[in-house]
């Protein structure tokens, strides 16, 4: 069996710009192992188990997420290197130090970010988020949403975001409501509320009453028309008002507290009926807006402002309720849990400049090597399925060929099947062109993807094709010549054959040249012979056709010779191809070795 050395010579004495490719890939993957120790490197002082290959792929998923989400920020609010510094460290600290990670305390700044939020805005509520996320359980990411939103809606300062999540927090605390359903039924309200000179407690105080009257889902939306109503009554409610002696205005023109509009419109209409309390309320406002307001009469103008003195002393109950969620077993594993995720953070920090840097350099070799190769196979497969099309192509044409010729020269079977042989020959001819062109190139290109150190470690070459290549290609023009140059000849011979012979000249006889004057050119008299004709007789025409049958015999035995030689080049052929067959079955045992190589494909 042929060895690969046999097969192969160096890349480098035969394909110079192929060899300038390999370099590239080889001093990638150089590049991509020696960043590769230096991240090891990095990682020994901390005496971590480096072959734990999850712990090194925990580290990475968590450190890539936390980059990631930090290039985030930095696409939405445009911070500057020092400005990103700074939000980094904070994300930092926030994930080793509270129940969620730095990935997490990212997602919570790009919120704020999105909300409009500046970088010093930012560094300033990202914390009192959290406080509200992990005082309700709720995802970080909304509960920044909520915080900007509401400190947007009352046009506050971000340095009032401690206060705005303190008083959330207790105002779901103090109602059938969660924090999630308080900041959703807020959405709806604040605005109105801001706009008829409302603050966030006493908006919130109404929130949390009006959440255990009728439900948290409504509530928003029914704060929202009672501000409107109070705002601008219409004229039917305006008359109903006066008829009263009420008024939503103070002497200022402000627009009351709500608890005190409660406590007046429960002392007028004390004692009257219930239907025409009812009609009443549907005058002043609208029947969903009337059943709303009745809920908060009903709550009394006291309990609001019980409430609202409750959400006035609320400060660092958001900080208070986190800590006290975490206060229990699954909490401590919460905090492991972000501690951990912080150490990630740190290492990834450290290994994170080789690391891209490999897989960049890892990236370039299988976008420019590893591509090509992977190209030259594909025109090799599509040369190959090519060649077969073809192929197939004149095995039809041979068939219709020889029906149609045995049809019509059924007499002279030999000529039809000296066709066939023909053509068959051309084919087997352009067969041998084709094997060291596709399957060779094939088998380079596969070869062509591994470093060239890696070759030499495996004992692999590339296929020198050359010798294949000259010398099959060489033959086979050879061999195509005297074929096409005997071919050509037999049908001059065909063709002189199918003529009719011409009839030979009728002569005078003696009577007829004597009655006309006729004799002997030049007077000379004397008898003249008629030839006879026997079979002896030989005219220039038969002559010529036997000579051109000697000529045909002679070239019948050089393409019987030319046959032979075919004979011998096909089991040449069949040898060589028995190689590359060889050489493709060892290849499979080739990359059994890859693996256990790449580790050392830098060194």
């Amino acid at each position: 069996m042929a060895t690969l050395g046999s097969l192969a010579i160096n890349l480098t004495a035969r394909t110079a710009g192929l060899t300038k490719g390999l370099g590239k890939a080889k001093k990638s993957i150089g590049g991509f192992g020696k960043s590769l120790r230096g991240a090891v490197g990095a990682l020994a002082p901390l005496g971590m188990p480096l072959a734990a290959g999850a712990g090194i792929a925990a580290i990475v998923r968590e450190g890539a997420g936390f980059q990631k989400q930090m290039s985030a920020i930095q696409a939405v609010n445009g911070a500057t290197e020092s400005q990103m510094a700074s939000l980094r460290a904070e994300a930092e600290r926030l994930g080793r130090s509270t129940a969620f990670s730095g990935r997490e305390a990212a997602e919570g700044m790009e919120a704020l970010a999105r909300a409009g939020f500046t970088v010093e805005e930012t560094l300033t509520a990202t914390s009192a988020a959290l406080n509200l996320a992990a005082a309700d359980g709720l995802e970080l990411k909304e509960a920044a949403g909520i915080t900007a939103s509401t400190i947007r809606q009352f046009g506050l300062d971000a340095s009032n975001a401690g206060a705005v999540t303190d008083v959330l927090a207790k105002g779901a605390a103090s109602g059938l409501v969660n924090v999630s359903q308080l900041g959703n039924a807020m959405g709806f309200a604040a605005s109105a509320a801001s706009l008829a000179g409302k603050g966030v407690f006493e908006t919130t105080s109404a929130l949390s009453v009006l959440s255990t009257q009728i439900g948290a889902d409504k509530s928003g939306r029914a704060l929202r028309s009672i501000f409107a109503s109070m705002a601008k009554p219409t004229s039917e409610a305006q008359a109903q008002l006066d008829a009263l002696g009420l008024s939503f205005l103070d002497s200022d023109k402000n627009i009351k507290p709500l608890a005190t509009t409660v406590d007046e419109f429960g002392a007028a209409l004390a004692g009257m009926p219930a239907g025409e309390q009812m009609r009443i309320l549907n005058t002043v406002f609208d029947k969903q807006t009337a059943s709303a307001f009745g809920g908060l009469m009903a709550a009394g103008g006291e309990e609001l402002r019980r409430v609202e003195g409750d959400l006035q002393g609320a400060g660092g109950f958001a900080a208070d309720a986190a800590e006290t969620q975490l206060d229990n077993v699954t909490g401590a594993f919460t905090k492991v849990k972000s501690a951990m995720s912080g150490l990630a953070i740190d290492v990834f920090q450290t290994i994170k400049g080789p690391l891209q840097s490999g897989l960049e350099s890892l990236a370039g070799w299988i976008g420019g090597p590893l591509t090509e190769g992977f190209s030259i196979m594909a025109q090799g497969a599509v040369g190959a399925f090519q060649w077969l099309g073809e192929t197939i192509g004149s095995v039809s044409g041979w068939i219709k060929d020889m029906v149609t010729t045995g049809f019509v020269y059924f007499d002279n079977f030999g000529l039809v099947w000296d066709q066939v042989v023909d053509s068959m020959k051309l084919a087997f001819i352009d067969f041998i062109n084709f094997v060291p062109k596709y399957f060779g190139k094939t088998i380079n290109a596969i070869t062509s993807m591994l470093p060239e150190s890696m070759q030499t470690k495996l004992d692999l070459r590339i296929v020198d094709t050359g010798f294949l290549d000259n010398r099959m290609a060489k033959r086979a023009t050879e061999l195509r010549t005297k074929v096409d140059d005997a071919i050509a000849a037999r049908k001059a011979m065909e063709a002189l054959e199918s003529k009719p012979e011409p009839e030979a000249p009728k002569g005078f006889d003696q009577d007829t040249l004597a009655a006309l004057g006729g004799g002997v050119p030049g007077g000379a008299a004397t008898d003249i012979e008629t030839p006879t004709a026997t079979s002896e007789t030989k005219t220039p025409l038969t002559a010529a056709l036997a000579g051109s049958k000697e000529a045909y015999s002679i070239l019948n035995r050089a393409m019987k010779g030319e046959e032979k030689e075919l004979r011998d080049v096909q089991k040449n052929t069949k040898a060589t191809v028995g190689e590359l067959k060889d050489l493709n079955e060892n290849f499979g045992d080739l990359l059994d070795k890859f693996e256990p190589e790449f580790a050392t494909i830098g060194a």
